[in-house]
């Protein structure tokens, strides 16, 4: 029987996984998309979750929206910091207290987002200071070079000194899930708005909801010298 270890990190995405925000980027996006007249099918829009957001105003810009790349990007960013401001964060199930017990267990989290840094830092100032060891924005990353490369998680791994594979990393797309994996983290999906079952991770869960850091060192543990693979391996398995 393995010998049961903490992960040495827990690296997070933001949207869709910490934070359930659609409903605050696709309104973000709506507002800059009805002052040129466009309209985007709902196959553009299914398209567009977890998705960067310069990938995002390519989208728009091909829609009809004539503003530049760069302003499209900052806009959105912007208006969703000023609705997490105005009408607060909302949460997914367990995420924000699996937060606290990695920190309260010494273990440190990384946020490790294509979000821009502002939005990413206006989520962590609704946590207690130190939630976050370290902090990485879609603005730290050159156009094109964020997910789903690996070199965002493979930045997240190297702030908290961690090798990429004692690390557990926590998604909710197909392109973080394509990240992580790649940059050979032990990678767990959660499902929000997205089917995860036709991707590669290592495991794939419904919730954070109810997962202590026990469950998640127990997950590290039996899954660490696994491969990633289509779906996940199944609970039975671990």
């Amino acid at each position: 029987m393995q010998k049961e270890r903490k992960p040495a990190a827990l690296l997070w995405d933001l949207d869709g996984t910490i934070v359930d925000s659609e409903q605050y980027w696709v309104r973000a996006g709506h507002e800059i998309v009805s002052q040129y007249g466009v309209a985007l099918s709902a196959e553009a829009k299914q398209g567009l979750i977890g998705k960067s957001l310069w990938e995002s105003a390519r989208v728009l810009r091909e829609h009809g929206v004539t503003l530049p790349a760069a302003d499209i990007v900052q806009g959105k960013a912007n208006r969703v910091v000023e609705l997490y401001q105005t009408a607060g964060v909302i949460w997914r199930p367990g995420a924000r207290e699996l937060l606290l017990a990695a920190r309260e267990a010494g273990i440190p989290n990384v946020l490790v987002t294509m979000a821009l840094r502002n939005v990413a830092e206006a989520v962590a100032a609704e946590l207690p200071e130190g939630t976050f060891a370290a902090i990485f924005g879609g603005d730290d990353f050159p156009p094109g070079g964020g997910k789903p490369l690996p070199a965002p998680y493979l930045a997240g791994a190297a702030a908290v000194s961690a090798d990429p594979g004692d690390c557990v990393v926590f998604e909710d797309s197909d392109t973080g899930l394509a990240a992580a994996t790649s940059a050979g983290c032990v990678t767990i999906g959660v499902e929000h708005l997205l089917d995860l079952s036709g991707y590669q991770s290592h495991l794939v869960l419904d919730t954070l909801a109810d997962v202590d850091i026990e469950t998640v060192s127990t997950y590290f543990t039996k899954l660490r010298h696994l491969p990633p693979t289509r779906g996940g391996h199944s609970l039975s398995e671990v």
